[in-house]
């Protein structure tokens, strides 16, 4: 859906999964209050309780000035199974380099080892994206990444998205974070 108060021109969409890229063809433009849908397919381990699959949406304004945004599908094969790990990535304002925080918490009475994965638009960069993090039992850690502008405009206003990977013992259960942060 746009929501902006322009056209997104030449859109295509690319779901990241297990270190994969599945690319759309260009979707074409899509003039503000507009919406479309959009399949990607791809295969999913049984391994997985549940997993998310990053999305980046790219496209481009009327100008060919490059964008884009983030978000995720969630595919759930085992309802009944809850996350154990809470987490949080707090808001920032950057201008070209800073340090963003992100906050993990156990929900229970162990500790947790859990790799965290960021999913950022093109437009930023986290120098270490991927990190194995342990969750002390009923405690919490804080972690500091770094995020680069790459070509973020001033006044814009982006999502990021963490992606907490636990081992459990009938597989692999996956939940995203997410925080905004402002340029």
């Amino acid at each position: 859906y746009n929501r902006g108060q322009a056209a997104a021109c030449d859109i295509f969409i690319e779901a990241i999964f297990d270190s994969k890229i599945i690319p759309s063809q260009n979707l074409g433009d899509l003039a503000p209050g507009q919406s479309c849908r959009h399949r990607l397919k791809t295969t999913v381990s049984t391994d997985y309780l549940q997993a998310i699959i990053p999305l980046r949406i790219n496209y481009k304004d009327r100008q060919m000035y490059f964008f884009s945004m983030v978000s995720y599908a969630q595919v759930k094969f085992n309802p009944e199974e809850k996350t154990s790990i809470a987490g949080e990535i707090k808001p920032a304002t950057i201008s070209r380099n800073q340090n963003i925080s992100i906050k993990l918490r156990s929900l229970d009475n162990r500790s947790h080892k859990v790799s965290l994965q960021m999913v950022t638009p093109a437009e930023l960069l986290i120098l270490s994206p991927h990190q194995e993090i342990l969750v002390p039992k009923k405690g919490d850690v804080e972690i500091t990444l770094r995020l680069k502008n790459r070509s973020a405009l001033p006044g814009s206003d982006y999502l990021l998205i963490g992606i907490i990977s636990e081992k459990k013992h009938n597989g692999i259960y996956q939940h995203a974070i997410s925080g905004r942060v402002q340029i």
